[in-house]
C-alpha cells in the first residue's frame, strides 16, 4: 500500500470519527419523532458522543502512544460496530448507549492517527496538518452529508455508512 493512500485511509477514519459529532444534528427531529422523547431528551444523542469522545481521549492518547496500529484498528472497529449498534437501536436508551461506546471507539482511532500518521509521513508538523485537516473537513461535511442521508435514507443510515467506511479504514 502507497504512502498516499495509507495517508488518505487513516485521514478517512479521522474524518469519520470527528464528523460523527456533528452528522447526527440534522436527524436528531427524526429520532424525536421516532423514539417519542422531549427534546431536551434527544440531545443525549448528540450530547453523549461529544462527552464521552471527551472523557476517553486521554486514556486513548496513553493506549495509542504505545501501539498506534492495534490502537487504530481496536478504535475503528469499536466505532464502526457500535455505529451498527446505533442503526439497529430498538430504543432510546440503547442508542445513547451505543453512541458512548461509539465516541470511545471514536477517541482510541482519533488519537493513534496522530502517531500512524507521523510515522507514515516522517514529520511531526506535516502529521498535524493532515491531521488537523482530516477532522476540519470531517466536522465540516458532517452536518450536510447527515441532512442528506437523513432525507433520502433515513436516520439509520447515518450510522450505517460507519460500516463500510471504517472497515475501509483499517
Amino acid at each position: 500500500m502507497t504512502t498516499q493512500t495509507r495517508k488518505a485511509l487513516v485521514g478517512l477514519g479521522i474524518g469519520l470519527a470527528l464528523a460523527d459529532s456533528s452528522v447526527v444534528t440534522l436527524a436528531l427531529p427524526d429520532i424525536l419523532r421516532q423514539f417519542d422523547v422531549e427534546i431536551p431528551t434527544v440531545a443525549w444523542v448528540l450530547t453523549s458522543y461529544n462527552l464521552w469522545l471527551a472523557i476517553a481521549a486521554v486514556p486513548a492518547a496513553y493506549a495509542a502512544r504505545r501501539r498506534p496500529v492495534p490502537a487504530f484498528t481496536a478504535g475503528t472497529l469499536v466505532f464502526a460496530a457500535a455505529s451498527l449498534a446505533c442503526a439497529l437501536a430498538p430504543s432510546f436508551g440503547v442508542l445513547v448507549g451505543a453512541r458512548c461506546v461509539q465516541a470511545i471507539g471514536g477517541a482510541l482511532l482519533v488519537c493513534a492517527a496522530l502517531d500512524l500518521l507521523t510515522e507514515i509521513q516522517g514529520s511531526d508538523g506535516s502529521a498535524v496538518r493532515t491531521w488537523a485537516a482530516a477532522g476540519i473537513l470531517g466536522a465540516a461535511l458532517g452536518p450536510a452529508i447527515g441532512g442528506i442521508l437523513t432525507e433520502t435514507l433515513g436516520w439509520e443510515s447515518i450510522f450505517l455508512i460507519n460500516v463500510p467506511i471504517g472497515i475501509g479504514a483499517i
